[in-house]
């Protein structure tokens, strides 16, 4: 549930294998009495402030060092390369925002009004074992590419998890479901081809533990994918590597942020 350094000696004079890992937004940081992280700064299924509705920074800006902050000084600077608060983020769609409000709501156990006939335990449930499922699959997408733009980051993958969501949402209008009906085809058909055929039985019996609105989503998709490739597998083939451009390719269907364009300005 929580970020955790990774890789750190034992003789670390900053002591991280013994603190949480922190993401921060620099609007928090801006003019504080004591420089200090927001509890859900450490949280590894948020990625946004809740109180100014921004990406939370997942390491310093410039470096990637994921212990930018020297908690020291009065300004707050980047250990490596100046100040933090230089960093100027992209805003995304707020409707991201909604999905990490009702996970924060189901800690404290109350069940997301977002989709009917959920608990608290089976929304915690699918965010959670989708964020490592995805992560392992993407993380090995992401390994055979040297372009930082291609890679995918944990927001990247939590924005994924939260399209999920909102594309199984409850409606009372007809058009509204049916929309959202085809699109969530494409947007799993577009997840199955990048998940490797290994992993594509782990996947199937994780479903069963989830809400029935996205398990019935996500066999649809299946379904779909399929009779498309009958008789070959819905998944990708094992041996197949990620390639250049993937994370555009899904940042299209999913409405992801495109890095490469941040990155330039």
């Amino acid at each position: 549930m929580l970020l955790r350094f990774q890789n750190v000696g034992w003789r670390c004079p900053r002591y991280r294998s013994k603190r949480v890992r922190y993401a921060v937004c620099p609007s928090c940081l801006a003019d504080p009495r004591v420089i200090h992280i927001p509890w859900d700064g450490g949280v590894s299924h948020l990625v946004r402030c809740t109180v100014h509705r921004r990406p939370l920074l997942d390491g310093g800006p410039a470096c990637g060092e994921a212990d930018p902050l020297t908690f020291a000084a009065e300004e707050v600077r980047c250990r490596f390369w100046g100040s933090i608060l230089l960093h100027e983020m992209d805003d995304h769609d707020h409707s991201f925002q909604a999905v990490e409000d009702a996970y924060r709501a189901v800690l404290a156990g109350a069940a997301p009004a977002m989709l009917n006939k959920m608990t608290d335990r089976e929304f915690r449930r699918f965010v959670v074992e989708m964020l490592e499922f995805l992560t392992d699959v993407l993380d090995r997408c992401s390994a055979s590419q040297p372009n930082r733009a291609d890679s995918f980051s944990r927001q990247d993958i939590l924005d994924i998890i939260a399209v999920l969501v909102l594309n199984a949402a409850s409606s009372s209008h007809e058009s509204v479901r049916r929309r959202r009906g085809t699109r969530g085809l494409r947007l799993w058909a577009r997840l199955l081809s990048v998940i490797p055929e290994f992993q594509g039985a782990l996947l199937e019996k994780t479903s069963l533990r989830w809400p029935t609105a996205l398990r019935r989503r996500f066999l649809s998709g299946l379904y779909q994918r399929y009779r498309k490739r009958w008789p070959y597998t819905p998944y990708r083939a094992t041996t197949q590597l990620g390639k250049p451009g993937l994370r555009a390719e899904i940042a299209g269907v999913f409405g992801l942020a495109d890095r490469a364009a941040v990155a330039s300005e």
